[in-house]
């Protein structure tokens, strides 16, 4: 009852859309796996890094893992699987170029191999539908309820208008070099300060937050997210954990991608601090940890004062170190290895999710017989002399193939004249494979050949598709046509194909 819903569910779906939800499942899988080893390699260097370039260096390398989800790798992902897996209409061309595959798909193939197999079609499309449910269930849901939260917030958030907070917004701001202006809030439904807003930041403290140096350091470690665009990231950090939800590395990037990021505001924040404003610093965050504890109403993953006891301890520790060192050139330097490192790691990963896709369509190949299961159709030959048109006689040299082999087509057919597809010169026992495939089972045409007497040779098509060998009786130029019938919307027929010619 699956396999037969859902072959009906891809009869509807039509051809592009079955082969592009087929391209999205290989390109997901490809940019997780390069991912993936991105993000092992930023881990294992993240040690060295921290020790040279402090936090900072580590959260500019977790923000390029966070990015290489999305740009380049997803680009880099769907073009080698496109080269590496390109589908030939009513020919399955296997992987490698080792040669093709007698195998007509019309509406109903299942992959980029485009074998037949209606178990291993359903696979794929349920395999497509968990994953739209999961990104709907993970980033949607998650987004949602984010946003419901930080209205809620700023539905019962009062700005803060003190000359005293404001002046010191100001001063900060000039410190950090931030141009926009930055609101101040106090709200009592949050226990801890946090920052939002992409494009009209703002930051908002709880309702007993008072001026003095709590005031400070807790103001200028969210100023720093809003310099560094952090709400932005971890917009983006949401949309990649949406994306591959299916990856268990993703939740560790997510942890990790947080946690250094409160590090590293840590250090701009305590940039020139001595050891005595470190320890002051340290102890405040343990205080607001204790208090949103005991306090809290609304979580929110953008706090001050993090995610977890563990990464708190680390954060004392790397305080407390006084390892906050400039970051100097790492940007550059960690951009220029992602540079490098981004191609080769997508095309091996791609190389090998596309190698598992071709193994287990060749294991769907071997299970079945192809010629019962495609139910190929026998088309009956028909032949008539017709009259050459002018057009025709033109056609002959403007569309002559300067070698023979495999020909794409894609045409529309508007009305019930003929339309060259291409002329070629044949000499007798070669054969002219015409494999063509339109965008319903309702559409009926007709596909065939004339010589250049006007001797044409031609078949019906069947469910919306042709597959058909024409071996040449005598020398010649022969042009290959199609003629519209009947359009299943009553319009027009758009056909797809190929054409093979060979000896």
């Amino acid at each position: 009852m699956m396999t037969e819903f859902a072959l009906y569910l891809m009869d509807k779906m039509g051809h592009m859309s079955c082969y592009i939800m087929n391209l999205v499942l290989v390109a997901l899988l490809s940019v997780s796996a390069a991912g993936s080893i991105f993000y092992l390699c930023a881990r294992l260097s993240a040690g060295i890094l921290r020790e040279r370039h402090g936090a900072s260096g580590l959260y500019v390398l977790m923000r390029a893992s966070v990015l290489f989800f999305l740009l380049p790798a997803v680009l880099l992902a769907a073009g080698t699987a496109y080269v590496r897996a390109r589908p030939e209409w009513g020919i399955l061309e296997t992987l490698g170029g080792e040669g093709t595959l007698d195998v007509i798909s019309h509406e109903r193939y299942s992959g980029f191999l485009m074998i037949w197999n209606p178990k291993l079609s359903t696979a794929r499309l349920l395999a497509f539908a968990a994953w739209l449910c999961g990104f709907a269930a993970v980033f949607l849901f998650q987004a949602v309820r984010e946003r419901a939260s930080l209205k809620k917030i700023r539905a019962a958030s009062a700005e803060w208008k003190d000359a005293p907070v404001l002046e010191a917004c100001a001063a900060l701001c000039r410190e950090l070099g931030i141009r926009k202006s930055i609101r101040i809030y106090r709200c009592s439904l949050i226990a801890c300060p946090f920052s939002a807003g992409i494009l009209h930041p703002a930051v908002f403290f709880p309702a007993g937050m008072t001026c003095g140096e709590k005031l400070h350091f807790t103001l200028k470690h969210e100023l720093v997210h809003c310099r560094r665009k952090d709400v932005a990231c971890r917009l983006l950090m949401m949309l990649v954990r949406g994306i591959h939800w299916y990856n268990p590395f993703i939740g560790f990037l997510e942890r990790d991608f947080f946690h250094c990021s409160e590090m590293a505001c840590d250090e701009k924040v305590l940039e020139h601090a001595d050891s005595k404003e470190r320890y002051r610093y340290a102890k405040l965050l343990l205080e607001m940890m204790e208090e949103e504890k005991e306090e809290r109403i609304l979580k929110i993953k953008t706090g001050f004062t993090g995610r977890n006891e563990k990464e708190a301890e680390e954060r004392m520790v790397h305080i407390m170190k006084g390892t906050g060192k400039a970051a100097g050139h790492a940007a550059a330097w960690m951009a220029a290895c992602a540079a490098l490192l981004c191609p080769a790691v997508t095309f091996a990963a791609s190389q090998a999710v596309c190698s598992a896709d071709s193994y287990i369509a060749r294991k769907a190949e071997e299970e079945i017989s192809v010629v019962e299961e495609m139910n190929i159709p026998v088309y009956a030959e028909h032949m008539e002399h017709r009259e050459l048109t002018q057009e025709d006689i033109l056609d002959f040299e403007r569309l002559r193939l300067i070698g023979k082999g495999s020909t794409n087509i894609s045409v529309s057919l508007s009305d019930s004249s003929a339309k060259n597809l291409l002329a070629v010169s044949l000499s007798k026992g070669e054969c002219v494979r015409v494999s063509l495939c339109s965008g319903s089972r309702q559409d009926s045409f007709v596909a065939g050949i004339k010589d250049a007497e006007g001797v044409q040779t031609y078949i019906y098509s069947a469910d919306g598709s042709v597959m058909h060998d024409f071996y040449i009786g005598k020398t010649s130029d022969y042009i290959v046509f199609v003629r519209k019938i009947k359009a299943a919307d009553g319009r027009k027929i758009q056909i797809n194909g190929n054409v093979n010619i060979y000896n």
